[in-house]
C-alpha cells in the first residue's frame, strides 16, 4: 500500500451545512412528528489516536504517550484486533445506511498508516482520517458534524474502541429501538441515550480463547446517543459512565448487542462482572458479529514476541 493514492480511503466532506434550527436539551419537541424525521447513525473509532485527554492509563505527557502508543508490539496487537474483530462486524451490518469514522494519529509510523488504510479500503461506510494531536473531545466529536447529511434530523452517535464489535443488526436496532422505545423521551427532552446491556467479553491470545456473556451497563460499546443534527454537544463531551446523569437513558437487555476485547493493552483495566457473567459458546462470534475466531487466533500467534 506504500506510495498508493489513499484519497479513496481518507475522505473529507466539503458539503456546506444548510441553515437549520437546532433544538437544545430541554426544548419542547412536542410539535415535531418524529416519524417523519431522518436518523443518521455515525460511529467513531479511535485507533491509537494521540490527543490531550481521553486516556485512563499510560504516560501523561504527549511525547511519552506518543512513544507508548506507537510501540511496534502494541500496534501489531491492536491492528490484529481491529482487522479481525472490529471490521467484520462493521462490514456485516444488515443496514448499511451509516458511517463509521476511524480516527488515527498523523504521527503514527507510515507503515502502520498504510496497513490501517488497507484494512478499511474495501468498506464503503468507513471514513479514515489521520489527525494532528489536539483536544480529545473536540477531535472525536468533529465527525458528527463533518459527515452530517443535509437532510438529517437526528444523529445516532456511537463509539467503539479498536478491539470492540457490535452485533450485525446493531444499526437496524438503533433505528427500530428509537422509534419503539426512545422517541417519546427525545420528543420531551431533545436528547436521549440507549444502553444495550447484554453482550460478550472475548479473551484471546493466539492459543486459547474464552467468551463470556455479560450484563453490564454504561459500557461505551453498548451505548447510542441521539442528538439533533447540528447540535453543539456530542457523545465525547460526556463520560460514558455518566450519560444517564445528563439525559434520559433507556436500558435494553436483549439481543447480545456488543463485544468487548480483553487483553494486555486495554486502556481501561476492567474485570468481568462478578454476578452477571457466564461462559458462552464461541460459535456466537460468527453468528452475532461475523468474527472468524481462527483468523484472529492465527494473527495473534504471528505477532512479534
Amino acid at each position: 500500500m506504500a506510495g498508493k493514492d489513499r484519497s479513496r480511503v481518507v475522505r473529507a466532506s466539503s458539503a456546506s451545512e444548510p441553515d437549520r434550527k437546532v433544538p437544545h436539551a430541554g426544548d419542547s419537541l412536542n410539535r415535531i412528528e418524529l416519524g417523519d424525521m431522518k436518523i443518521q447513525p455515525i460511529g467513531v473509532c479511535r485507533f491509537s489516536l494521540l490527543t490531550t485527554g481521553g486516556f485512563k492509563r499510560g504516560p501523561a505527557s504527549l511525547d511519552e504517550r506518543r512513544a507508548f502508543l506507537f510501540q511496534e508490539s502494541r500496534l501489531a496487537l491492536r491492528m490484529a484486533w481491529f482487522r479481525h474483530v472490529v471490521m467484520p462486524s462493521i462490514r456485516a451490518q444488515s443496514d448499511q445506511g451509516f458511517l463509521f469514522v476511524v480516527l488515527a494519529s498523523d504521527l503514527m509510523p507510515q507503515k502502520w498508516q498504510d496497513e490501517l488504510a488497507e484494512i478499511v479500503a474495501d468498506c464503503p461506510v468507513v471514513r479514515l482520517e489521520f489527525i494532528a494531536p489536539g483536544k480529545h473531545f473536540q477531535i472525536c466529536n468533529a465527525p458528527f458534524s463533518k459527515y452530517l447529511h443535509p437532510d438529517t434530523d437526528i444523529v445516532a452517535q456511537f463509539r467503539l474502541d479498536d478491539d470492540d464489535a457490535v452485533a450485525v443488526n446493531y444499526i437496524d436496532r438503533v433505528r427500530r429501538d428509537f422509534e419503539t422505545y426512545l422517541a417519546p423521551l427525545y420528543r420531551q427532552y431533545g436528547m436521549v441515550s440507549g444502553d444495550y446491556t447484554s453482550g460478550f467479553v472475548l479473551e484471546a491470545d493466539g492459543t486459547q480463547a474464552n467468551l463470556h456473556r455479560v450484563f453490564a451497563s454504561t459500557w461505551n460499546c453498548g451505548q447510542t446517543v441521539y442528538l439533533p443534527a447540528g447540535s453543539r454537544q456530542g457523545l465525547f463531551g460526556w463520560g460514558h459512565h455518566q450519560l444517564h446523569c445528563h439525559m434520559p437513558t433507556v436500558t435494553l437487555h436483549d439481543g447480545n448487542m456488543f463485544l468487548r476485547g480483553r487483553h494486555d493493552t486495554n486502556d481501561s483495566a476492567f474485570r468481568l462482572p462478578d454476578h452477571n457473567s457466564r461462559p458462552w459458546e464461541l460459535d456466537a462470534l460468527k453468528r452475532r458479529f461475523d468474527i472468524d475466531l481462527a483468523a484472529l487466533q492465527d494473527a495473534l500467534r504471528k505477532l512479534p514476541s
